[in-house]
């Protein structure tokens, strides 16, 4: 059972220029497993992520950890979390993994605040890969995403914007409207829809 308070958010989470970078070769990753375990709870690179789950086949038992880093009181863990949850929910979109995410959106949707808000819209690549692994899951993280834009009308927007910068590995890419970054990931999660049942 996720939990319902919102434990994640009060903590003081790092800014990018003070995150770590862990780079170990993926074939000492997959010889111990521990150590993968190990080295994700350190986090590293967002950009890094997708190659290392494609290249280390013993990442995937990861997964079973990745909601108690939600729990963590670290954004930078939280982030990292769903993002690597999001790769392996590509690269193994299998029963496991598709628990895990479920855990992840109740989490998710438990969540309130400002900071809940900069979580969800770090996240946004993050859900439209999950929503594409999993199409049962569509309708959950619509849902969320809807909910979050009407919570973000509550806020002052140049704060908003601020927070974004501050922990995003891209802030040059942050729009000025941030309610532009929920919409835009609705329109993929709902055209590759589209897409599937053309082909369907």
């Amino acid at each position: 059972v996720v939990s319902t308070q919102s434990t994640g958010h009060r903590g003081a989470p790092r800014p990018r220029e003070q995150r770590p970078g862990v780079q170990l070769p993926p074939r000492l990753l997959h010889q111990q497993r521990r150590l993968s375990k190990l080295v994700c709870w350190q986090t590293f690179r967002f950009s890094q992520i997708e190659g290392t789950v494609n290249g280390v086949p013993s990442l995937h038992i990861t997964c079973n950890f990745t909601t108690a880093m939600l729990q963590q009181p670290s954004l930078q863990k939280q982030l990292f979390s769903v993002c690597l949850l999001s790769h392996l929910a590509v690269q193994y979109p299998i029963q496991q993994t598709l628990q895990s995410c479920n855990e992840m959106l109740s989490w998710a949707i438990a969540q309130s605040g400002q900071m809940s808000i900069v979580w969800t819209l770090l996240s946004l690549e993050s859900f439209v890969r999950i929503a594409k692994a999993f199409p049962p899951l569509v309708d959950p993280i619509s849902r969320l995403l809807l909910n979050q834009k009407k919570m973000l009308s509550r806020h002052d927007m140049a704060t908003i914007k601020r927070k974004l910068e501050m922990y995003s590995e891209t802030p040059n890419k942050i729009p000025n409207c941030p309610k532009k970054m929920i919409d835009s990931a609705f329109q993929r999660i709902m055209s590759d829809i589209l897409l599937r049942m053309k082909g369907s």
